[in-house]
């Protein structure tokens, strides 16, 4: 074989390894979607067929100091709306005791801050991250 015969030949292997990684070879290198499902329906990547069940949007958490002796519950249903719960965060320093978090459904997370920010037991709110969705919510 020539030198040229054998660049060609590496060339090409190159390029089959590179598309297999990618998924871009039909067949090769990606899991095959189940038989009358849809693209990416088992919610995992685009199309992998792999991972859980997308359920929507996932709820945006609002983090909450309150000030001292106010009920945080009370606070997350006026700040959210009943059956909202504030779970506590266990932060330490000058808000030990008083640090919630609030899940706030997608799409109301706008009108939540602004009522918790004009909320007379809030000391300050924020939005801070994404909580995934547990499996089987």
């Amino acid at each position: 074989m020539t030198a040229r015969g054998l660049i060609a030949l590496l060339s090409t292997s190159m390029v089959l390894v590179v598309l297999m990684a990618c998924g871009s070879v039909p067949g090769q290198g990606r899991a095959a979607e189940p038989a009358g499902s849809a693209p990416g329906a088992a919610g995992g990547g685009p199309g992998d067929g792999m991972g859980p069940v997308d359920r929507g949007p996932v709820p945006s958490m609002l983090t909450l100091v309150i000030k001292p002796g106010a009920d945080p519950q009370a606070v997350a249903r006026r700040v959210v709306g009943a059956p909202a719960t504030a779970q506590p965060t266990g932060a330490s320093g000058q808000t030990a005791g008083r640090t919630y978090l609030v899940a706030v459904p997608a799409g109301q997370e706008t009108a939540a801050l602004a009522r918790a920010r004009t909320d007379p037991d809030v000391v300050s709110a924020s939005f801070n991250l994404k909580v995934p969705r547990p499996q089987g919510a």
